[in-house]
This record gives C-alpha cells, structure tokens and sequence, in this order.
C-alpha cells in the first residue's frame, strides 16, 4: 500500500511539472512509476499523461506506442470511457505522424462511446477537423471544426476555442482566402493573450502564434511573419518544444527565400527538415520540400526544382494529402513550361484538374476552381464553399421584395438567408 501511496504522489509530481512545461522531468517520473501500478486505471492514466508528454515535445512514434497500450488496457477493462479516450489520444498520435486515414478511424471510435469529459468530443472533432484538412477535403474540415467551435462555446473551454480557431484559420489559408484566416487567427491570439496573462507558462500561444506567422508569409509581410515566428520560436526553445522549432525555422527559410536570400535560406530549410524528419512530421517534411524547388528555382537550377517539385508531389499523394499536391502539381507545371516541356506540363494540368474534381474544389455557381488565387470566400450553411462575389447569385428578391432561400449548387441544399446577411 505504501508503494502505491509514494506512485501516486510521483504521478501527481509529474503533473505539476508537465503543467510548468517542464516535460523532461515530468516523463522521467512517470515512466519510472509506471512499473510500481498495479491497477489498470492508473497505468492507463499514466500512459494517457506520457502520451500527451511526448507529444508536446514531438516524440511521435513514442507517443503512439503509449496511446496503443491505452487501448489495451481499455479493452481489457472494457469500459467505455476508457476507450473514448484511448482512441483519441491514438488518433492524435496517427495525426502527427501524417497517417490520417487511421486517424480519422480512430476519431470515429472515439465517438461511438460515451465520456466522462463534457468537452472530448469537441477535441474529437478537432483531430477530424485537422485531418480532413491534411486530406484536402475542405468542407469537411470545416464542419468538423464548426462543430469543435460550438462545442468550446457551449462548454466555455478557452483552450479549445484558441485550436479551433487557429485550425479554422488553417483551412481558410489552404484555399488563399487570407483575410478571413487572418481574422481567425487574431480571435484565437487575443484568447490566447487573455490566457498568457495570468499563466505565463501558457503553452498554447506559441503554436497560434506560429499559424499566425505562416498566413502574414503568405500576403508578403515578412518582417511581420518574421517578427511572430522569432516569438514562438523563443518559447520552444525554452520549454523544448520541437513541432514549433520546426515549423518556424521553415517559415524563417520561406521569408529569406521570398527577400532572394537564399544563402540565408538554405541552412534553415535543411535544419528545418532534419527536425521535421526526426520527429516523424511526414507533411512538414514534404512542405519543406517544396519550399526548397522554389530556391532552387530561384537560382535558376531548373532540373533540380523540377526533381524537388517531383519528389514533393510524391509525398504528397503517398499521404493522401492531395490539396498539396494540387499546389505541388501548379508548380510543376509552371517548371515544364520553362524548361520546354509542353506535353509534361499539360499532364500536370490534367492530373490537376482530377484533383480538384476528386476534392471538389470548384465554386458551385461560376465552377471556378476554389483558391486559384487569392480572394474571399463564402461558406454556405451545407458547409460548401464559394468565392463571395459569386454568393449574391444565390439571393432571389420576389415581386413583394422578400429574399427566398436558395439551394446550394453543389448540393443542392437550401440555404437559409437573413436580412444580416452581406456580400
């Protein structure tokens, strides 16, 4: 009894630190104690601390192994709380480790079984939310988050709230639609500021922060861009957090590629890729990737950005994330043109073209490709999306000047019109 007392007070140690980011010391606690727990339950919780522990900290294969052995121990046990979360914390392993199919599969078996915490199923639908848009399939994406977003609302999680908001930002961004990211992103820093104040081990603000920096990269503020990204990464570094180490030293890479720096480019693209490597981030190594053909075209080494274009292309479909391989395909295309390749570029056009059929990423009303080029969006009721100016097409005025509800062209849904509504 007295060995389970001591267990129980290295695991409530271990929760201490984790809470001040010290995640070193916390795993060191808990993965000791976990040999002395003779009880399920609290070798399952233990595996679920450890598990999230190396997932802050970017050991994503070592976090999956742990969400695995939750499982086990649910089955076992065959409650179905346990499972609710076990298949959650799997899931978010499979995320980051770029295998969304199965994250998506795990998702769906979290939910089938109840919980005892009110809010999981909105950090669920979170996980589905980013895996859909890893996978391109934008409308889904959003409805998942949406309903993540309500879900923070109705339970008043912040935390979930600030994620949600930023990954919205995220999908706004795949399809260039920049001013509403922006928006996102700012609703989710201005929560995260709320939160930083009266905590300032408050872990969440350096990975909005990084988001953030990615949408001010992509309209050219790069001193902006800059400017965030420094911030974040200053945080991980000190609480040793690799994921926005990563993701920022390809942001700083992106920007001095944007200035021509290219000297100053390549060392941070390829530290950059041995982090994003190390850590298992298979979409942010085929990102980095691609940000290195577009050096390389650059610096007018055309066959080499083709082959990095190529290889990138490659990853791209290997993970079903087929929205970058649109992009991967856009560039391609553009290096056969120069390199007189006629035919070449045509077939990347064309494979394009089934791309954002399979995806589909057309406006309902002009059937223009969605996030061609830069510009807003609408999002329909039904989730489908549509270029805002195209969205008035579908309010109709009576003879008594009552505007009717009209149905989505891709779907075919009615979509509810309010008199607030503008375009």
């Amino acid at each position: 009894m007295m060995g389970q007392a001591l267990a129980k007070r290295d695991i409530h140690r271990g929760i201490i630190l984790y809470d001040e980011q010290k995640f070193s010391r916390a795993l060191e606690i808990w993965l000791s104690v976990l040999s002395k727990l003779r009880k399920p339950q609290d070798r399952f919780s233990v595996h679920g601390y450890v598990c999230m522990a190396l997932l802050e900290t970017g050991y994503y294969k070592e976090a999956l192994e742990h969400a695995l052995r939750q499982v086990d121990i649910a089955e076992w046990q065959n409650k179905d709380i346990l499972k609710s979360e076990a298949f959650y914390n799997t899931a978010r392993a499979f995320q980051t480790l770029g295998e969304m199919s199965k994250c998506l599969t795990f998702c769906e078996r979290s939910l089938n079984y109840e919980t005892d915490i009110p809010a999981l199923p909105g950090y669920v639908h979170l996980c589905m939310g980013c895996a859909f848009l890893a996978l391109g399939l934008i409308s889904k994406a959003y409805m998942s988050l949406q309903f993540a977003l309500d879900t923070s609302e109705e339970h008043e999680d912040k935390v979930l709230e600030l994620m949600t908001r930023s990954s919205l930002a995220n999908v706004f961004t795949a399809v260039r639609d920049y001013e509403t990211a922006r928006e996102h992103h700012w609703k989710a820093i201005k929560v995260a500021r709320v939160f930083e104040a009266v905590d300032s081990s408050f872990k969440f603000m350096r990975r909005v922060l990084a988001n953030a920096a990615v949408v001010m990269l992509k309209v050219g503020s790069y001193s902006d861009a800059l400017d965030i990204a420094e911030e974040a990464i200053k945080d991980a570094l000190t609480f040793s957090d690799r994921p926005v180490q990563s993701k920022c030293l390809f942001i700083f890479a992106e920007v001095h590629r944007e200035r021509y720096d290219l000297k100053t480019a390549y060392p941070r693209y390829e530290a950059a890729y041995e982090l994003a490597h190390e850590i298992g981030d298979q979409k942010l190594q085929m990102e980095i990737i691609m940000g290195m053909a577009r050096a390389a075209e650059a610096e007018h080494d055309l066959l080499q950005a083709y082959t990095l274009a190529e290889k990138s292309y490659n990853m791209s479909m290997q993970m079903s994330c087929k929205l970058e391989a649109v992009r991967c395909l856009e560039h391609q295309s553009d290096l056969a043109i120069k390199l007189d390749r006629p035919e070449v570029s045509e077939n990347s056009d064309y494979l394009r073209g089934q791309l954002l059929q399979e995806l589909e990423l057309y406006c309902g009303i002009c059937d223009e490709p969605l996030g061609d080029r830069p510009g807003r969006l609408e999002v329909l009721d039904c989730c489908h999306f549509v270029h805002q100016k195209c969205a008035r097409y579908l309010l109709r005025a009576s003879q008594t000047q009552t505007v009717h509800r009209c149905p989505c062209p891709a779907c075919r849904t009615k979509m509810p019109i309010t008199s607030t509504t503008t375009f």
